[in-house]
């Protein structure tokens, strides 16, 4: 998408080929994109891969291949958890600290010039919502890009 709309990407999110720090995203893409959280989110990245390759039997690491070859195998593994809250500790009393959790932690000191802070998948909630009533917005690369693959196709699409 950055690259559709001519934008760079932060350089802590990609390395280019020759394991440089980039900020072009096309870069990025013939390299290799970096965890999310540093050696934190390398961690978890590596959890996940456990979790949702090797238990599976699918893909994991550098053996996805190209993600952009239409005609290669996916061979994408999932992995499903649940839990019963209440075998661990009793639900009225999970719910009553998951609510004070929350007020605690918006009710943090904010980093300067932040109006308020978002708990995970806030953000993308909100931004649903509004692009249920509003639309999405698409760089014009983007649609040249869709109206293009939809042409291969024998389709058109109205944007």
């Amino acid at each position: 998408m950055a690259t559709k709309a001519g934008q760079k990407i932060p350089v802590a999110w990609a390395l280019d080929a020759d394991g440089n720090p980039t900020d072009d995203p096309g870069a990025g893409l013939k390299g290799m994109l970096l965890a999310i959280g540093g050696y934190k989110g390398y961690g978890l990245a590596v959890v996940m891969d456990v979790l949702n390759a090797l238990m599976t039997g699918s893909h994991f690491g550098m053996h996805w291949g190209d993600q952009f070859d239409p005609t290669r195998h996916e061979n994408t593994g999932h992995f499903f958890m649940a839990l019963q809250i209440s075998r661990f500790v009793p639900l009225g009393e999970f719910k009553q600290r998951a609510d004070q959790m929350t007020r605690e932690i918006r009710g943090a000191r904010r980093a300067q010039g932040a109006d308020r802070i978002y708990l995970p998948g806030e953000i993308e909630w909100e931004r649903k919502k509004e692009r249920l009533i509003r639309g999405i917005p698409l760089a014009a690369g983007v649609v040249a890009s869709m109206r293009e693959q939809a042409a291969n196709v024998g389709a058109s699409i109205d944007v």
